[in-house]
């Protein structure tokens, strides 16, 4: 039975909700993740895209990930009020 699990920026304005176990967990070390995280790593979880449900205004910059797919980091578009962490990444093959 696939857990239920919800969040969100620090301020509320952007939440989701997944309805779907993950498909993997696990730290990704490469150089735009570390830049983009500040850190080592950045912590990442795969969600089926069908299962996750996204509300609030989010933006998202595209750029190239170290395995030549398309990596979307999404922002909430007014990150100064809320002064949180990218809100969530997709991949495009």
């Amino acid at each position: 039975m696939a857990i239920r699990f919800t969040g969100g920026c620090l301020c509320g304005r952007v939440r989701y909700e997944c309805s779907a176990d993950p498909l993997f967990m696990g730290n990704c070390h490469c150089r735009d993740c570390q830049k983009a995280s500040g850190g080592a790593y950045e912590p990442d979880i795969g969600l089926p895209a069908a299962a996750l449900k996204i509300t609030g205004a989010v933006k998202y910059y595209d750029g190239q990930a170290d395995s030549g797919n398309t990596l979307s980091r999404g922002f909430r578009s007014a990150v100064r009020v809320c002064s949180a962490r990218p809100a969530l990444c997709r991949t495009s093959q």
